[in-house]
């Protein structure tokens, strides 16, 4: 009889060790009640550029899917409390501090196809939007949504994202097939292509400290890569120096980094932006050494249920054959 207790309890330890911890939390969900929400940037004010040192802000697109009026939307950020306490933060474990959201201003972004297609970038000078095939390249206006400026000629890619390398000015998008290109002596030229992560294709890119996080459409997955002075890659495509993994995989239409040291994810036909960070997924103001991480596989999230799956009907196997007896 202790034989097969302790036969059930191993099984049970061994699918504990089996599933994955998270390697960060969610900390919010906002739903702003904006249709859609695709492309999506931040902005921390440190100068007080708007009003108030240290203010922090989201940007981004809602309405339609796909072709039509698509609306952006600036929100004031401010938390009630510690915004890095989590119930599954060992080093500041409780309660999430309550988030709130104050409407700041909205600008209709015209008629087109499409908000998944774009991404902002904010900085002290105003705010970027670009910069797919069918929007016509990167634009820039003043915090007043005046003085609308093209500033990089339209592509002739279908882009998925948008980032901004600021140590050596360069511009970089993402396509649905994972290409990444890099905007340099003025054109866009191909840098790599990322990993598939099991998304369904690349949607999501953020460059913070020379480290250029990427993902899939899934925050199961995110990886990170560091980028040299000059912007170059590191690691070879396939290694990336960090592979975060997130067990219930939401949706990722656009990818920001900013308010509460977080990043900030638009989840498209969720109609809502997350806010997710903490644990290993912690971006460092110094650029750490180089060090690749195992590349993440696409069936990994299968494999782990067909795993618990026959761990569970053995399981169920034994207890029966217990209680027959």
């Amino acid at each position: 009889m202790m034989r097969k207790i302790a036969i059930i309890f191993a099984l049970i330890f061994v699918i504990t060790f089996l599933v994955k911890a998270d390697d960060f939390y969610l900390y919010w969900e906002f739903n702003p009640n904006h249709g859609y929400i695709t492309g999506i940037g931040s902005y921390i004010d440190t100068q007080g550029i708007l009003g108030e040192p240290g203010a922090q802000y989201i940007i981004f697109t809602g309405g339609p899917s796909y072709t039509g009026n698509h609306t952006a939307y600036i929100y004031k950020v401010e938390v009630d409390g510690d915004p890095y306490r989590h119930p599954d933060n060992p080093d500041d474990p409780g309660p999430v501090a309550p988030r709130i959201f104050t409407l700041v201003s909205t600008y209709n972004m015209g008629y087109y196809c499409c908000g998944h297609e774009n991404a902002f970038w904010v900085d002290d000078s105003g705010i970027y939007y670009g910069a797919s095939s069918r929007w016509g390249g990167i634009y820039h206006w003043d915090f007043g949504w005046t003085n609308k400026t093209r500033i990089i000629p339209q592509t002739s890619y279908v882009t998925q994202t948008l980032a901004y390398d600021v140590r050596n000015g360069q511009w970089w998008i993402g396509t649905g097939d994972r290409r990444l290109y890099r905007y340099r002596n003025n054109s866009w030229q191909y840098v790599f292509t990322h990993p598939d992560l099991g998304g369904g294709h690349h949607d999501g890119m953020e460059i913070v400290n020379g480290i250029l996080y990427v993902s899939d459409m899934t925050t199961q997955h995110i990886i990170a890569y560091h980028l040299d002075d000059y912007g170059n890659l590191v690691e070879p495509p396939n290694q990336p120096f960090a592979h975060y993994y997130y067990t219930s995989g939401r949706n990722v239409e656009g990818m920001t980094y900013g308010p509460n040291d977080h990043f900030w994810i638009s989840t498209w036909n969720g109609y809502s932006v997350i806010e997710i960070g903490g644990g290993s997924l912690v971006v460092p103001t110094v650029t750490p050494t180089p060090t690749p991480a195992p590349l993440p596989t696409t069936n990994r999230v299968g494999n782990l249920m067909l795993i618990i799956f026959f761990s569970i009907v053995i399981l169920t196997f034994v207890v029966i054959k217990i209680s027959s007896k």
